[in-house]
């Protein structure tokens, strides 16, 4: 397995969790400690995303949560995105995760802003769970 960032991190986890299975892991620029509450990772998002795409981004966010927080609806919505079969909500939103990851790397592949700059502004508002 070779990876960067966090899947490099993924990556070496990976080895050391199942030898048997991965033979080796190179984890190119991968995080050294992880961090289980990070609102921060959305912040990109939410301050460099142009209004329009943040409000919706926002109304599907909260859109989903009320989806998931009624029993008549949350079986729904999972069939919905091909989930049906997955109890957990926490999974089922982990996979949506996935759509948040793609936008922020093409936010930093189409920023000319300095990483420094993209830190600065941390605020718990906007997309947070």
């Amino acid at each position: 397995m070779i990876q960067g960032s966090y899947a490099g991190a993924r990556a070496a986890h990976m080895r050391v969790l199942y030898p048997d299975l991965v033979f080796g892991a190179i984890a190119s620029s991968a995080v050294t400690h992880a961090a289980l509450v990070y609102w921060e990772y959305f912040d990109l998002i939410r301050n460099y995303t142009e209004p329009h795409c943040r409000g919706a981004i926002e109304h599907t966010v909260a859109t989903v949560d009320r989806l998931l927080g009624s029993r008549v609806t949350r079986n729904w919505v999972k069939h919905l995105f091909g989930l049906g079969k997955l109890d957990s909500d926490q999974d089922f939103v982990s996979v949506l995760h996935v759509c948040h990851s793609i936008h922020i790397t093409n936010v930093l592949l189409t920023t000319r802003r300095s990483s420094t700059h993209l830190g600065a502004g941390k605020r718990k508002t906007g997309i947070q769970k």
